[in-house]
C-alpha cells in the first residue's frame, strides 16, 4: 500500500511540475492544472515531498524520478519566504540523509539553513525571537527544519537558532 501511495503522489507531482522546475498549485476535478500565481509554500512542499520520496521509496524508478524532479526544482528554492524555505529544507535534509554524497543538495541545504539563520538574526530583539515580524501559520515548521538541518550538518548555530525560536 505504501508503494502505491508513493507512486500516486509522485505521479501528481510529476504532472504538476512546470518545465522551469516550479509547481502548479491547483488541479481541477477534471485533472486539468489550473492557472494561477505560483506559491512559495507549494514549491517548498513539493521539494519536501520529493526529498522524502527519494529517502523512502524502494523502487529505483521512483527514486530516479524524484532525484530528477528535485534537480529541476533546486534552482527555484532560493528567495522563498521562511515557510517555503523551511519546507524545502526538510526535503533536502531527507534527500541528504539518503544520499550524503549529493553535493548540490548539500550545498543548497547549507545555503537555506543560512538564510533562515540570517532572517532570525535580522528580525530578533530582546522581546521578539522569530524569523519575521509576525506569527501566522505553520510556525513550528521553521525551527523543525533547522533541527533537521542540524542533524545533517552538525552546525551548532543552526541548533541554537532552532532552540531559541521554538522556546519563543
Amino acid at each position: 500500500q505504501t508503494r502505491a501511495l508513493v507512486t500516486t503522489y509522485l505521479a501528481y507531482l510529476h504532472v504538476s511540475q512546470a518545465d522551469d522546475g516550479d509547481f502548479v498549485n491547483f488541479m481541477g476535478y477534471d485533472r486539468a492544472l489550473l492557472a494561477g500565481p505560483r506559491s512559495d509554500d507549494c514549491l517548498g512542499r513539493a521539494v519536501w515531498a520529493l526529498g522524502t520520496t527519494f529517502q523512502l521509496a524502494r523502487d529505483e524508478g521512483c527514486r530516479l524520478l524524484a532525484r530528477e524532479m528535485l534537480a529541476r526544482a533546486l534552482p527555484r528554492v532560493r528567495g522563498l519566504g521562511p515557510r517555503g524555505t523551511a519546507f524545502s529544507l526538510l526535503g533536502l535534509c531527507a534527500f541528504a540523509t539518503a544520499d550524503p554524497a549529493a553535493d548540490s543538495v548539500r550545498a543548497m541545504l547549507d545555503a537555506l539553513a543560512a538564510v533562515l539563520v540570517a532572517r532570525f538574526a535580522d528580525t530578533t530583539s530582546d522581546q521578539w525571537r522569530w524569523f519575521e515580524p509576525t506569527l501566522s501559520y505553520d510556525n513550528a515548521t521553521i525551527p523543525l527544519a533547522l533541527f533537521e538541518a542540524h542533524l545533517v550538518t552538525g552546525n551548532r548555530t543552526t541548533l541554537r537558532v532552532a532552540r531559541e525560536a521554538l522556546e519563543f
